[in-house]
């Protein structure tokens, strides 16, 4: 996360990068807010049971 736009501007990393750069390539980063309205969250479920099965 600290490699991303708002990491740099909003974050710090602190020591040696060895390991967090390399394993961020495999994490998916999900829209999800409190503010999200049903067909919002059904959209994005749906989308990513299409890449899934």
């Amino acid at each position: 996360m600290h490699n991303t736009k708002m990491g740099k501007q909003h974050g710090e990393f602190i020591g040696d990068d060895r390991h967090t750069l390399e394993t961020s390539r495999f994490i998916v980063r999900l829209p999800l807010h409190f503010s999200l309205q049903d067909a919002e969250v059904k959209h994005i479920t749906q989308t990513i049971e299409s890449f899934m099965f």
